[in-house]
């Protein structure tokens, strides 16, 4: 069990990364500004299932592979960063088409789960969230005292911490969805967001792995 002097420790650090504006949180507040907010947050599923896979990786020992084997996660990140650069493009060609969010009820069901699928893949393939998990998560753990259960504790704490921070990008992009001339925003966040995607994506392939841990 945590103690209340590691939560107290762990919180605050969790909870910057929880709240920085990486991948998927961009990518809810663009999706909240497309299509509101219950199709984004139910796109959190998609996220939490991801980080669910991560954690029960770590708990079996994949930190201890990361450490030994630079292989796998220079693989892992420059899968990650591709797939940034992918997303990146599609949203500059504006691929997702902007529905006025009064019109919410004609978004058909597969497009939900392509928002699902969308937040696992940006989440399971980001090096970051990785690293949380391997690397941040066991800096608060007591050695010699049930290490698998409080690293299971700590990432269910992170996950509240990414729900709580994505509900707020995913207000404040539903609030700008909803204001007068939206239409013209998506396209600027579009943009904006592309060529952060894609300028994350080319971060994660130019970094050295050796100094990313």
């Amino acid at each position: 069990m945590l103690t209340y002097a590691q939560l107290f420790a762990a919180l605050p650090a969790l909870g910057v990364v929880a709240l920085t504006p990486g991948p998927n949180n961009l990518l809810s507040f663009r999706n909240a500004m497309k299509f509101g907010i219950l199709a984004s947050f139910t796109a959190l599923i998609g996220r939490m299932t991801a980080y669910a896979c991560m954690l029960a990786l770590v708990v079996v020992g994949l930190s201890l592979i990361l450490q030994e084997s630079r292989v796998v996660f220079t693989v892992i990140k420059v899968l990650g960063g591709l797939y940034l650069i992918w997303l990146g493009i599609q949203a500059l060609r504006g691929r997702d088409t902007y529905e006025p969010q009064d019109q919410a009820s004609e978004v058909a069901a597969p497009d939900q789960w392509r928002l699902i699928r969308r937040e696992f893949l940006v989440a399971i393939s980001n090096p970051k969230a990785l690293l949380v998990f391997s690397a941040v998560l066991p800096q608060f753990v007591r050695i010699g005292d049930a290490e698998a259960t409080q690293l299971i504790e700590l990432g269910l704490v992170f996950m509240v911490a990414e729900i709580a921070a994505a509900l707020f990008w995913i207000l404040c992009g539903n609030w700008l969805g909803l204001r007068a001339g939206a239409g013209d925003w998506i396209g600027r966040i579009d943009r904006a967001t592309g060529a952060l995607f894609i300028g994350l994506g080319i971060t994660l392939l130019a970094l050295n792995p050796h100094e990313s841990t």
